[in-house]
């Protein structure tokens, strides 16, 4: 069974503007709803975007620094998933989802994102098990700035890798030990009655 986990950076750690907050959660939220959803084209995001035109003339200095952060924002997100990605392979799966906010211009920016990623071990191979380890581990501290969460799922990686590593070790030994034994056998002479040849002499005592 595939064990997934989440490697991501969360819109609570985005600490740009926000306008109002959330009373029922207890937590700011967002100035416009944020979705989760998963990585749309170019293509798609700019006929999304183009159906809100910019209108920087209108903002105010306030909203202009506002999508001057969010836009700083977008970057670091997208740098940070595609990193997650980039490093993962094939033990990525569903690509990337992203928390989107909208900004003053009626575009939307991304402020959160996350990607899954298979932390299960590989059934009866250690080796293979340790090697996939090692690249989910990577792939989690691919970030320049790793989230916890990232460091969680490193850390488990490294774990789960640890246990493979210590299963191989035993492995060999019981190899080794198999082989000694093997070759100690081999080297043992057969006992049994000698053979009198003509004219040997023995020795009778009463």
């Amino acid at each position: 069974m595939e064990i997934q986990t989440a490697i991501h950076m969360q819109p609570e750690s985005y600490t740009g503007p926000r306008i109002q907050k959330g009373e029922t959660s207890g937590r700011t939220q967002p100035a416009a709803p944020v979705s989760l959803r998963p990585e749309i084209s170019p293509d798609q995001e700019e006929k999304e975007n183009s159906s809100h035109p910019a209108t920087l003339n209108r903002l105010t200095p306030a909203q202009m620094r506002m999508l001057s952060e969010l836009k700083s924002r977008d970057q670091e997100v997208r740098a940070h998933e595609q990193a997650h990605v980039a490093a993962g392979g094939g033990h990525v799966s569903g690509g990337i989802r992203y928390n989107y906010q909208k900004g003053p211009d009626g575009r939307m920016y991304a402020i959160g994102g996350e990607v899954s990623i298979d932390v299960s071990p590989v059934p009866g191979d250690p080796e293979a098990t340790a090697r996939k380890m090692e690249q989910v581990r990577r792939a989690a501290l691919a970030p320049m700035d790793p989230s916890p969460q990232d460091r969680s799922v490193a850390a488990r990686a490294t774990m789960i890798r640890s246990d493979a590593l210590q299963e191989i070790a035993l492995m060999q030994m019981e190899e080794r030990q198999k082989q000694a034994v093997t070759e100690g056998k081999t080297e043992e002479q057969p006992y049994g009655p000698r053979e009198i040849q003509p004219g040997s002499f023995f020795s009778i005592q009463a």
